[in-house]
């Protein structure tokens, strides 16, 4: 479940540590498949990468990698966050601000992935 509007708590301490160890390992293999992609595209036109981007494996994988990296690098800032800001009050704007910046982020970007995905490319 995601922790998305809920301050810093230290009994989520190791939760935390997991899920950044989970989405660690989940993205290596989506990044191997995101570099080996990038490299074939290479030279590539507009048109052939939304269609290679339209067909439904490349979408999902590439969807996956959106969320899994976006929500590593969430919980990434948070721990930054809850380790080296004292303030209370800057820390809890912070950690908000972090969940508002990786959210639209994560959802522009999916946003625009579904977009290309349905459009079929065109």
């Amino acid at each position: 479940v995601l922790r998305v509007w809920k301050m810093s708590d230290k009994r989520n301490g190791v939760k935390d540590w997991m899920a950044l160890r989970v989405t660690s390992v989940i993205a290596i293999p989506l990044c191997i498949w995101l570099v080996y992609s990038i490299v074939s595209l290479a030279g590539a036109d507009h048109e052939t990468f939304t269609r290679w981007l339209a067909r439904p494996a490349n979408a999902f994988e590439m969807a996956l990698f959106v969320i899994v990296v976006f929500y590593h690098a969430m919980l990434g800032c948070h721990e930054i966050v809850e380790d080296y800001v004292h303030h209370e009050a800057l820390r809890k704007f912070k950690i908000i601000s972090i969940n508002l910046f990786f959210i639209v982020g994560g959802a522009l970007s999916l946003a625009a992935i579904f977009k290309v995905a349905f459009s079929g490319g065109v």
